[in-house]
């Protein structure tokens, strides 16, 4: 391999790289043209996130237990699905709280 080859992408990379590029395009143009998002919207989608995790739990247990075999699955289920599930739960609580109006003075 010579210094040329590292540099230059070659066209299949180019071209993914501009196929990820143009849906992040549209996902931030989406993302813009939905703004504000209400607190309603916001918990629904903490509340399905939440749903996505307890339904899927066992797969992504198994699946965090073959990344780190080495880990006691107590721990596993502790780090991958017990702690997100409360931080979901958590930012559903608080979400109304964190979008109010603040001031804040200028630098």
């Amino acid at each position: 391999m010579n210094d040329e080859s590292l540099s230059m992408p070659d066209v299949a990379t180019t071209a993914a790289i501009a196929r990820l590029q143009t849906v992040l395009d549209l996902q931030r143009a989406a993302f813009n043209a939905e703004l504000p998002v209400s607190v309603d919207v916001r918990r629904d989608r903490l509340d399905r996130g939440l749903a996505m995790l307890m339904r899927h739990r066992e797969r992504l247990h198994a699946a965090a237990m073959s990344d780190f075999p080495t880990r006691s699955a107590e721990w596993t289920l502790l780090a991958e699905i017990f702690a997100p599930s409360q931080v979901f739960t958590a930012a559903r609580k608080n979400v109304h709280r964190w979008m109010r109006d603040e001031q804040r003075s200028a630098p």
